[in-house]
């Protein structure tokens, strides 16, 4: 017979399981992103306002039907308003930050350099808004231990900046786009995750009052995921429409135009395929862990799967083998993410206590 505590163990390990896996298939969702937007731009199949254009409209033309079609089945309009307008205003205008800075940053340098960019800046910002919601009072105190993942990440990806081809543009302006995309990428996630634990908080208080009055326990209400998809993309599918008539060029924005090619088609598609992939990947993360200990803070110590990912896609996809070095970066993520998962952990206010992250 096994003993009480390992199967407390066991039982926790099944808890993360499920939220570990979706946010590992987020991580691949934004590297397949990084890379088919790279592609486009390498072989010129496609201009960046043809990118941004398809990408958020076509999420948000998909979901727009699937709405109608929910709107008319169900006779009701429910499914157009969300439940949280302030999450999901900020979800727009964080999601849209991200994309543009990703597309933007793919064409000033490889896709292993944004990801080892990525790896290390989104960890940092992590922490210092978590930090910052920590002072508010709306999230308890990370320990000071989980800013070592961080500064392990920044090694990993010193050592992948040495050999990873920088390309025509500029690295500089590359970086900066990634640290606007790292920001936007932490306030989604601090976004989405805000969702899921005012979801948990009032399905708890509707099965109290269903216990109380009719014994009931029904399944955990929830708003629809094609609500979020819609007002997660719709703005900036509005605010894309003109690309597709006008040039900007202080952007330097060509005019959206249809792909000549069946290879551009398909990539250019693909970016609207995997940025939805990785918005609901990001949401069912965030879903699954409610119940647990589990933290964006905590989560984000897996990042440093995506600069896998990425070594794996520029070999397949561009020839590009990792240098002698880079073997050597990729060997130290594993323990990166080990380290920081055991050491990002957040204090309650109330008793100064140590344990695992709730809401770092």
């Amino acid at each position: 017979m096994p003993d009480m505590e390992e199967v407390a163990v066991l039982s926790g390990l099944r808890e993360y399981a499920r939220p570990m896996f979706w946010f590992v298939l987020y991580c691949l969702g934004v590297q397949c992103v990084q890379s088919s937007s790279r592609a486009i731009a390498v072989l010129g199949l496609a201009t960046a306002a043809t990118v941004l254009s398809v990408r958020f409209q076509g999420v948000f033309l998909g979901a727009w039907v699937t709405a109608v079609v929910q709107a008319v089945r169900d006779r009701s309009l429910d499914v157009f308003r969300p439940r949280y307008l302030f999450n999901r205003v900020g979800q727009a205008i964080t999601q849209t930050g991200q994309t543009v800075c990703i597309l933007f940053a793919s064409m000033q340098m490889s896709g292993q350099l944004q990801s080892a960019i990525s790896m290390a800046v989104v960890p940092v910002w992590t922490l210092l808004v978590g930090g910052v919601l920590s002072l508010l009072g709306k999230r308890p105190r990370i320990d000071g231990a989980a800013w070592i993942a961080p500064a392990m990440y920044a090694v990993s990806a010193n050592m992948f900046a040495i050999q990873a081809p920088k390309t025509e543009g500029s690295v500089a302006l590359g970086f900066a786009f990634m640290l606007g995309s790292g920001l936007c990428t932490t306030l989604l996630h601090y976004l989405t995750e805000d969702v899921a634990r005012k979801d948990e908080l009032r399905n708890k208080l509707r099965d109290l009052k269903l216990r109380i009055v009719t014994t009931a326990n029904d399944a955990p209400v929830r708003e629809s995921k094609i609500t979020t998809t819609l007002w997660q993309n719709g703005p900036a599918a509005l605010l894309t429409v003109p690309l597709w008539f006008i040039a900007v060029p202080g952007l330097s924005l060509d005019r959206a135009t249809v792909p000549a090619t069946w290879l551009g088609v398909t990539l250019v598609v693909s970016v609207a395929v995997f940025s939805l992939g990785q918005q609901l990947a990001t949401q069912l993360a965030y879903i699954s862990s409610e119940g647990t200990d589990l933290s964006v803070a905590r989560l984000n110590t897996l990042r440093g799967v995506q600069v896998i990912f990425a070594a794996i896609l520029d070999v397949v996809l561009f020839q590009v083998l990792p240098g002698r070095i880079q073997w050597s970066a990729l060997a130290l993520v594993p323990l990166t993410i080990a380290v920081g998962w055991l050491l990002t952990t957040s204090k309650k206010a109330e008793d100064g206590s140590t344990g695992s992250a709730t809401s770092a």
